[in-house]
């Protein structure tokens, strides 16, 4: 994730949260009928976390972090949170800094 991306190209932040949201009810319908609901909920809840940090103002994205870094352990660290900070293109550098 971390070398890839610097790759990533966003012309917004509507654009990427549709794009997340799209592929997530992609994956629910595709297994609905293979997996059971609390499953399907369980793998997408990686999905679900990354949607609420990219719709997070700045007031509430520490929350976000937090829930990602709960659900992921101590692999989810400052420089996995500066990574997905530079993907969030609405928020200024200082928001950024003060954010980490």
């Amino acid at each position: 994730m971390m070398n890839s991306a610097n790759k990533i190209k966003i012309k917004s932040m509507e654009e990427l949260i549709e794009s997340l949201v799209e592929k997530r009810n992609i994956f629910r319908d595709a297994f609905r009928d293979v997996l059971g609901k609390s499953a399907i909920e369980s793998s997408l809840k990686v999905i679900e976390e990354l949607i609420s940090f990219f719709e997070s103002n700045t007031l509430m994205i520490s929350k976000a972090v937090a829930d990602l870094r709960k659900s992921h352990g101590p692999g989810f660290n400052v420089k996995t949170v500066e990574v997905l900070l530079k993907l969030r293109i609405d928020l200024s550098s200082d928001e950024k800094k003060s954010i980490v």
